[in-house]
């Protein structure tokens, strides 16, 4: 008798005689005497010269990675809100220019500028200066795979972004 598989081992195989892929696919136990000084399987009526045992290349497990094309609506850094500017709150004067674009990701390029002579502008992020004050001030910011707003400089998460007027000094 001749095996091709042990008990227990579950690894792809072919029972394959005389190299002859054609009859490949036999039970992994085959039963073959020798009559006359040759050996024959029984069942088949099949002269063997050769007897082989071909184990199939194991099945890989890789994770596979979804990519994007640039721009891509389905990519999850595409799909962060475009509701990121917050009104300055009553009292308050602020003019906020955003620019969305579509690169690997979405990105927005917020310009605040003053809209009156001798002031300055101040941004604010999530409500909060971020010490930054000037004439103008321009900052980007970029949708991350987790949908979720990042400032590119400073690398800190943000839901809302202000620019408000201030003195000048």
């Amino acid at each position: 008798m001749a095996l091709c598989a042990s008990y227990g081992d579950h690894r792809p195989v072919q029972t394959v005689f005389n190299r002859d892929l054609s009859i490949a696919g036999l039970p992994l136990n085959v039963q073959v005497a020798c009559r006359n000084g040759r050996w024959i399987d029984e069942q088949r009526n099949i002269s063997v010269n050769s007897l082989s045992c071909v184990y199939e290349p194991p099945t890989t497990t890789t994770e596979v990675t979804t990519t994007y094309a640039p721009g891509d609506p389905n990519n999850p850094c595409n799909q962060c809100t475009q509701d990121l500017y917050a009104t300055p709150e009553a009292g308050q004067e602020g003019s906020t220019y955003m620019d969305f674009r579509y690169e690997k990701c979405l990105t927005v390029l917020v310009y605040c500028q003053p809209i009156k002579p001798n002031m300055h502008v101040d941004l604010l992020e999530n409500g909060r200066s971020v010490a930054l004050n000037g004439a103008t001030i321009n900052r980007t910011f970029e949708c991350t795979e987790d949908r979720e707003w990042v400032d590119t400089t400073s690398q800190l998460l943000v839901e809302n972004v202000t620019c408000l007027m201030r003195d000048g000094q």
